[in-house]
């Protein structure tokens, strides 16, 4: 049982924090000028939209290779969202407190996403190499 637990954390942990990155990034593309409307604000609810995807979609994969493929593709999305979260910022459409705030917010599900990525790697490593006995 405390298997399955510590199994299910980084997932709840993802999900949580992708729901969390939606409503910041909702609320705050709303502040954005009008004309960006239908560029930057759409480009970035996209990607938003699809990491949350993706963090349902690694939810709902047990096969090891799915599950690493969906990580990976969301830990493109989030590093596409970083630059365009900078390009807001530059562009000074968000203020300082919002660009650490929404960066943060990226960096940890990052982080998460490395962590889980690296955990499947090493797994890899050690079957990979095992001598039958």
């Amino acid at each position: 049982m405390a298997n399955q637990d510590s199994a299910a954390a980084p997932h709840l942990q993802l999900s949580r924090f992708a729901d969390d990155l939606l409503k910041y990034t909702y609320d705050i593309v709303q502040k954005f000028p009008k004309a960006e409307r239908f560029a930057l604000t759409e480009s970035i609810k996209k990607r938003t939209d699809e990491a949350v995807y993706f963090s349902v979609c690694i939810a709902s994969y047990f096969d090891r290779h799915n599950r690493e493929e969906l990580l990976r593709r969301m830990y493109v999305e989030i590093k596409t969202l970083e630059r365009y979260v900078k390009v807001a910022y530059d562009c000074k459409y968000i203020t300082p407190q919002n660009y650490e705030a929404w960066t943060k917010k990226l960096v940890n599900i990052g982080n998460i996403l490395v962590g889980w990525l690296r955990k499947i790697e090493a797994g890899k490593s050690k079957t990979d190499y095992e001598k039958p006995a």
